[in-house]
């Protein structure tokens, strides 16, 4: 039974709803309880069967879990291409799995749009989605292309848009997380790369600790 008129967003609110659904409305609170074991036995599917090492960790969100999965099915000389959300190569949560790519030579491109157009109708107009191309091991290439902050397909179509980045700047830029950087034009990306390599980042976890600024970091609690 759908209910369009609970707003089972804010924590609070959604038990108290619950808890009212339970005594007032059995039937969709059945509903409700087998959706709610149907979930569990889904997320511990994806955190304890090992078909997700990477992205069925933490906060995981589908997208990340189809993305893993297209690239696991690649075969060695193929390609996989998504239309996907931007997180998977800027958020944290889905580093470990970007990383993977950037690690392995496998990303062949990536295209950033932000639905200012609106490219997809009925979506948030700054919603941001990109065009990942991803490949397997046989065909690895020395650098990837990359475009930020697209809003039109016909911007793919600037030269000055595209940006052929080596993978040995993933970690020149965000050494921790070895996510994406991202730059408008091939000047930005030229500029950014000269600042970069003049200046060491603050500290730098992935691989092996360095602390060249000799900075101690606190966290304090008000």
């Amino acid at each position: 039974m759908h209910r369009p008129d609970l707003d089972l967003r804010i924590a609070s609110k959604r038990k108290m709803i619950i808890k009212h659904i339970s005594e007032e409305d059995p039937i969709l609170y059945n509903q409700w309880l087998d959706y709610k074991m149907s979930h569990e036995k889904e997320s511990k599917f994806i955190r304890n069967s090992g078909c997700y090492p990477l992205t069925g960790t933490g906060k995981f969100n589908t997208y990340a879990l189809f993305a893993e999965l297209a690239q696991k099915i690649v075969s060695n000389n193929g390609q996989s291409g998504l239309v996907i959300p931007s997180g998977i190569a800027t958020d944290n949560n889905n580093s470990n799995f970007f990383s993977t790519l950037i690690s392995s030579k496998t990303l062949t491109s990536l295209y950033e749009f932000e639905n200012s157009q609106s490219l997809f109708p009925g979506i948030h107009r700054q919603t941001r989605f990109c065009l990942l191309t991803t490949s397997g091991e046989g065909i690895r290439k020395d650098f990837v292309n990359i475009a930020s902050e697209l809003s039109s397909l016909d911007q793919l179509n600037n030269p000055n848009r595209h940006i052929s980045i080596g993978f040995s700047d993933f970690s020149l830029f965000n050494p921790n997380t070895l996510t994406a950087p991202k730059f408008r034009t091939i000047q930005d990306y030229e500029i950014a790369r000269r600042i970069y390599s003049f200046i060491p980042p603050l500290i730098k976890e992935y691989e092996k600790l360095e602390n060249p600024w000799n900075a101690d970091i606190r966290v304090v609690s008000l």
